[in-house]
């Protein structure tokens, strides 16, 4: 069965202006403004040759003013009208007018299933025939690549959730020894420091999983991979639900070796090849993926593209879904930077009434992570390794991101909302190598220590979990060297309870910098655990230094 869906909508965070929801859009080149106006009523009409027309204006429109189109789109509904309109984007070119709407996403009013819905009606208008990726069945052997949520403890047998059946276990000489049938028998063994994928389960329904230990204990978790290569990309998912298919709703994909993520389907892949869509089809014995490249906006320079690459390649490695470029927020955050060229580097700040301020300017200023670095891509990359401006890379992918440089760089993301996962952000992810491992310097500095960043701290560990659990307290988060609990790492918890700032408490994430940095080359695992409520949260994962 082929299987498809549309991208979530989101109400967006803040109900913010910018230039282009209330410019007048106009023709190409130097064309009288376009009243939309007196087009969507033509269009709306039940005279064809009226709608004709309108449509001919329409396809003369620069592609710069197609959002603009999107909320009169949306409320004109079915029949002739619409065909009209598709007709004339179709001529104004499918892929230029995709991507200005999808790069415009901070305008689009809240209706969003209908700008879902537009949307897929202009990608039908493309010409672009899927690359078709077999997925080869295999076996996931490294455990520290499962989610924390894919995995349970082991306890006097494998968890039946894993098992479907009573398998039973039992440590002798240090191995725990397996009953995979539930026939009372142990016929297989585990070593501590050697994971092993098992076939567990009733023999007409056998499920792999792999055993393994941790820290303090035995795990299991599912292990049944597929894996595909699209033009350099290795594209791996993990059948989290073990139905022996690669398109349930809680399975989870990785990209190029990153951390797997929630699976859904009609979400973007970051890829060597740039931004894809994806569909699936999932017969008895083959899963197949249906990839379409996704085209870019036009009017994104180059190193705006870099530095939303960059930010991507990042959430790859960390498990999270790539996040497109925001033209209106871009256009905003330009202000900002234009703003600086005329004062010189002033930080978050504007001053009114002063040269070159304006309003849009001002709130990007408030909202974005700065830096007098003129590179985005290289602050991009930078903040991913602070406490607090990390907030600009992990924003949900609902929304995007904002870059403009100047004699600075003006980055705007989106709120941090994990509500659609079933675990926080986590950073580094399950898994993840080639970690940093050194902190790096941001402002404001830390109240409890000013000179905090006059000497080299540990790259810092954070759980974000704001809007996943409600009522969280008493957070706490535990670095051990080298899976060994008597080596626990001494360094500064940042969390509610021990805000980085008393005017910035950081709602919803709990970071974790040790005294020093990190061992090269070396694996970590991390603890965290919390109440929410009355509800315990208790689980580990790990790590790899570079």
């Amino acid at each position: 069965m082929r299987t498809r869906s549309v991208p979530r909508g989101s109400t967006l965070a803040f109900a913010i202006v910018f230039a282009l929801v209330g410019a007048t859009p106009t023709l190409a080149k130097d064309e009288a403004p376009l009243d939309l106006t007196t087009v969507f009523a033509q269009l709306s009409g039940d005279d064809a040759k009226a709608r004709k027309a309108a449509g001919t204006t329409i396809a003369k429109m620069d592609v710069t003013a197609v959002p603009s189109l999107i909320r009169p789109a949306v409320k004109m509904g079915d029949g002739t009208g619409r065909e009209a309109l598709l007709a004339a984007l179709k001529r104004l070119g499918p892929d230029d007018v995709l991507a200005a709407i999808v790069a415009s996403r901070s305008e689009w009013p809240e209706n969003t299933e209908e700008v879902e819905r537009l949307i897929e009606e202009i990608r039908a208008l493309r010409k672009v025939k899927p690359t078709k990726v077999t997925l080869k069945r295999t076996v996931l052997k490294e455990p520290r690549r499962i989610p924390p949520d894919a995995e349970l403890p082991v306890d006097g047998a494998i968890p039946f959730a894993l098992a479907g059946a009573v398998c039973a276990v039992e440590e002798k000489g240090g191995r725990l020894q397996v009953d995979t049938d539930g026939d009372g028998k142990f016929d297989a063994k585990v070593d501590p420091a050697k994971p092993k994928p098992l076939k567990v389960g009733p023999r007409n329904a056998r499920r792999t999983i792999l055993v393994h230990w941790r820290l303090d204990r035995w795990y299991a978790g599912a292990a049944e991979l597929a894996v595909g290569k699209y033009k350099g990309s290795t594209i791996e998912i993990l059948d989290t639900d073990l139905s022996r298919s690669f398109d349930g709703d809680i399975d989870v994909i990785a990209v190029d070796g990153g951390a797997f993520r929630p699976h859904r389907i009609g979400e973007f892949l970051h890829t060597k090849n740039g931004p894809v869509r994806y569909e699936i089809e999932q017969t008895r014995k083959k899963t197949t993926m249906f990839i379409t490249p996704e085209p870019r906006p036009k009017s994104a320079d180059k190193g705006m593209l870099r530095a939303v690459d960059t930010l991507n390649a990042w959430r790859n490695a960390v498990g999270m879904p790539p996040v497109n470029i925001d033209l209106p927020r871009s256009a905003s955050c330009r202000k900002h930077a234009d703003y600086w060229k005329e004062h010189g580097f002033t930080g978050h700040d504007e001053t009114v009434g002063e040269k070159a301020y304006t309003k849009d300017g001002a709130l990007a200023g408030l909202r974005s992570s700065v830096s007098s670095d003129a590179d985005p891509a290289r602050v991009m990359d930078h903040i991913t390794a602070t406490i607090l401006h990390r907030i600009t890379c992990i924003g949900s992918s609902d929304e995007g991101v904002g870059v403009a440089s100047g004699p600075g760089s003006v980055l705007w993301g989106g709120r941090v909302d994990t509500t659609s996962r079933t675990l926080p952000v986590l950073v580094p992810a399950p898994g993840q190598v080639d970690v940093p491992l050194a902190l790096r310097p941001e402002m404001p500095l830390p109240e409890r220590d000013a000179g905090y960043y006059s000497v080299p701290h540990g790259y810092p560990i954070s759980v974000s979990f704001r809007g996943l659990w409600e009522d969280v307290s008493d957070s706490l988060l535990v670095i051990y060297e080298e899976d060994d609990p008597k080596k626990a790492i001494p360094g500064q918890l940042f969390s509610a309870e021990f805000p980085y700032r008393s005017t910035n408490t950081h709602p919803g994430t709990t970071a974790f910098c040790a005294d020093e940095p990190l061992t090269k080359d070396t694996w970590y695992v991390a603890h965290f655990t919390a109440m929410s409520g009355a509800a315990k949260i208790d689980f580990t994962w790990t790590f790899r230094t570079q």
